[in-house]
């Protein structure tokens, strides 16, 4: 990550793009770059393999020979079912966008949580980073639950987290 930061720091201002601090919404671009090219990454790596599984299955086989185009296929049947392990893996991406807005904040020259707990750590402030760790927990907890929520709204397989009552089924 901060190879890309530097790499991205060095073509903005051959650019002339503003580089330090929070000026406008240019200065955005780079560090949500920064970020984001790990999780996208991973997602589409992820993505990728989960839609090739997909294609093997038999209901693709059973679309294809019910006449179906191939995009329709793709995008109705083998698409919605890849999507579902995606939703899972993004509370996990959480907790790395926040560690990494640490370094990322820092080397860009932003205000925020990530350069507020560097600043503590060399402080040996205490009370910050108890807070700041406390903070990390409770939105990675949300992620998660968030996560999971979608995934059972997603799924039909799985219900609602609060029983069929919400579908209009009682059990």
């Amino acid at each position: 990550m901060q190879f890309v930061a530097l790499a991205l720091l060095l073509t903005a201002s051959d650019a002339g793009w503003p580089i330090q601090g929070l000026k406008d919404w240019r200065s955005l671009v780079l560090p949500i770059a920064c970020l984001a090219y790990g999780s996208v990454a991973v997602l589409s790596r992820h993505l990728r393999s989960s839609m090739l599984e997909q294609m093997g299955q038999d209901y693709i086989r059973t679309a294809r020979s019910l006449g179906h185009s191939e995009a329709k296929v793709i995008l109705r049947h083998a698409l919605p079912n890849s999507l579902l392990s995606l939703i899972a893996l993004f509370g996990l991406t959480l907790p790395a966008l926040v560690s990494g807005a640490v370094i990322v904040e820092r080397i860009f020259g932003l205000p925020g949580m990530g350069r507020l707990t560097f600043d503590a750590v060399l402080a040996r402030d205490q009370p910050v980073l108890m807070g700041v760790i406390l903070l990390a927990g409770v939105v990675t907890m949300l992620g998660m639950l968030a996560s999971d929520l979608l995934y059972t709204a997603v799924d039909p397989r799985l219900g609602t987290p609060f029983g069929d009552t919400l579908r209009g089924h009682p059990r």
